[in-house]
């Protein structure tokens, strides 16, 4: 995708009403959409006593700037 495509992408989504901003919470943008991910996310995951991902957990095959 292109720079100017992803600028005319980004100038159209809108998660929130911009005339009405909520000076106290930070993520008043996003935060409907954050509730929505985190319905679905309950929905698909097992629930359990302990729910832990680790870095380590997980194989990366890629660059590392460190190497």
């Amino acid at each position: 995708m292109s720079r100017n495509t992803f600028e005319d992408v980004m100038c159209y989504t809108h998660f929130a009403n911009n005339q009405k901003p909520k000076v106290e919470d930070c993520f008043w943008k996003v935060g409907l959409l954050f509730n929505h991910m985190n319905m679905a996310a309950e929905k698909c995951v097992e629930k359990s006593e302990y729910v832990s991902v680790d870095e380590s957990m997980v194989k990366y095959f890629g660059h590392h700037p460190l190497k």
